[in-house]
């Protein structure tokens, strides 16, 4: 309302034809009478009006000349809404948390909470195997993992997931790597990521290694994957016709429904198909607790301080960081960062390649020292958790605090938990993980024939000889393959071969001579010294 000196108010939203005989006031939010909002003509008459609150009397003071007061009511108003902000430590933390959570773009809370559990399809099962196998901590894991989510959604604005590095994961389960060969991959690979990022030269790096031969590795690996989840079940997936190996909890038949009822419901948006499956097992271990007469004993969770060798460093440069790096800069750094932009286009996500990329790094060479199990970001799991219902960082934060109470409360009665758990549900839950890596990897059948045999060799390689074998030996054959198809074939395919490369070549040489190399001046050097 418009206040009158007659006493009759004006609507806001009625048209005013003559401003002058029209006292100008203070007019009140239909939205919320405690918020006072400026009109643009307004100018308090201090004669016949009283100042009601702290505010209008700032603007009250204007009329006087009082320019600071102004200033101040300037910049205790909204400059969008003009409305007044809130002062003191309520206010700060209304701002706080407008400004690190997108509230206004939550769509529903309950599917925000479900949205959180849309990538535990690959973090449970290879956590939960790793811990069994010991050759990891489950404690730590949980509590590093749950502090990483914390800090990640504090950075980003949008539900950026922290998994497991898949390749490194790979490995462990297929070559047996201890604790301190796992962490010193992660702290390797984190490093390496790290220095990427900062120096821009993963645009380099991502440009050298082709697609095909990427995606040649995460098949690999996934074939590794399913093999490991064969080993789990009887005579190591050759079942024979006994009442053992098909008819109990850990007997074939268990593992043919998990797995199915895993791939029914796996791009279900209201079942997460991983945590239900987790759940029931963990009804069946708890059952078979009870049966067996055991007790499960919670302690204080072990975290302690990992130390490495030598051969710690040798191996996990050569097992675990050479064929996690390339996945880690193709999936976690570049392709999630185009995912959020066509996801939440018009928000401000704090999401691009160097970002990501040091959070990354700094993630993995602070907490692998502790047993952290090595994480990343992802496409897939941003994906994942965005169609679960998850829209904001608000999620991942809620997750990371469950993560975080659980390790430190439950872990260590968990962990015997575990022992009991149905090795049938496990294997089916690592099958599934599986395939999901293998359906990631089918980009790299869509290039030219080139490009699907270097995908394929690759493949080949890293699932029967090794992972940096497969890696180095895919990467040569791709290179050999381009080298030689500059010369041999038809005119139009050398033609074609030789843009490829020559265009390869300038972007590596436009990034080194953008460059800018640092020279000190004597001026400067003083100034450094002062």
């Amino acid at each position: 309302m418009l206040h009158q000196p007659g006493g009759e108010n004006v609507p806001i939203g009625a048209p005013i034809q003559d401003l002058s005989n029209v006292v100008p006031g203070v007019y009140y939010s239909a939205i919320d009478p405690a918020q006072t909002v400026v009109h643009p003509y307004m100018l308090v008459p201090p004669a016949s009006y009283e100042p009601s609150n702290q505010y209008a009397r700032t603007i009250a003071s204007t009329i006087s000349g009082d320019s600071h007061a102004e200033s101040r009511a300037d910049n205790n108003m909204d400059a969008d809404t003009g409305v007044r902000d809130d002062e003191g430590v309520q206010g700060w933390i209304r701002d706080y948390y407008r400004n690190f959570i997108p509230f206004h773009e939550i769509q529903n809370y309950r599917q925000e909470l479900s949205g959180m559990l849309g990538d535990l399809g690959l973090y449970i099962p290879l956590v939960v195997t790793l811990s069994l196998r010991k050759q990891i901590g489950l404690a730590p894991t949980l509590i590093f993992s749950g502090l990483s989510n914390i800090i990640t959604g504090l950075t980003f604005k949008v539900p950026m997931c922290v998994q497991p590095m898949k390749s490194i994961a790979a490995v462990a389960l297929s070559t047996n790597l201890t604790e301190s060969e796992i962490m010193a991959s992660g702290i390797l690979t984190g490093a390496i990521v790290l220095f990427l990022g900062l120096t821009n030269l993963i645009t380099v790096i991502n440009r050298i290694i082709p697609n095909c031969v990427v995606r040649g590795l995460q098949l690999g690996l996934a074939l590794k994957f399913f093999s490991s989840a064969l080993k789990l079940l009887h005579n190591s997936g050759k079942p024979s016709w006994s009442y053992d190996n098909w008819v109990t909890w850990d007997g074939y038949l268990m593992a043919m429904f998990t797995l199915s009822f895993a791939l029914v419901f796996v791009r279900s948006k209201h079942i997460p198909t991983a945590l239900v499956l987790f759940l029931f097992g963990i009804i069946v271990a708890a059952a078979r607790v009870a049966q067996a007469g055991e007790k499960i004993v919670f302690a204080a969770p072990d975290v302690h301080v990992i130390h490495f060798t030598q051969n710690d460093f040798k191996v996990g440069i050569l097992e675990g960081a050479i064929p996690q790096v390339p996945t880690t800069l193709l999936n976690s750094c570049i392709a999630v960062c185009k995912l959020a932009e066509d996801l939440y286009p018009q928000r401000k996500t704090g999401v691009n390649v160097r970002s990501v990329s040091t959070s990354v790094g700094a993630i993995n060479l602070v907490f692998c020292w502790f047993g952290g199990m090595p994480m990343c970001h992802g496409s897939g799991g941003l994906a994942g958790q965005h169609r679960f219902g998850a829209r904001t960082n608000l999620s991942i934060i809620i997750l990371g605090t469950c993560k975080l109470l659980l390790g430190l409360l439950f872990s260590a009665g968990l962990l015997e938990l575990l022992k009991f758990f149905p090795q049938a549900i496990l294997a089916a839950l690592l099958a599934l993980s599986s395939f999901e890596l293998g359906a990631a990897s089918r980009s790299g059948m869509s290039g030219d024939p080139d490009e699907i045999r270097a995908y394929l060799v690759t493949c080949c390689f890293t699932a029967f000889m090794g992972t940096s074998e497969g890696f180095v030996i895919g990467l040569v054959s791709f290179y050999l393959v381009a080298f030689f198809s500059m010369f041999i074939g038809s005119e139009e395919a050398v033609q074609e071969a030789r843009g490829k490369m020559i265009s390869m070549k300038n972007d590596v040489v436009n990034y080194f001579s953008s460059v800018e190399v640092p020279s000190f001046s004597s001026r400067q050097w003083k100034s450094r010294g002062t």
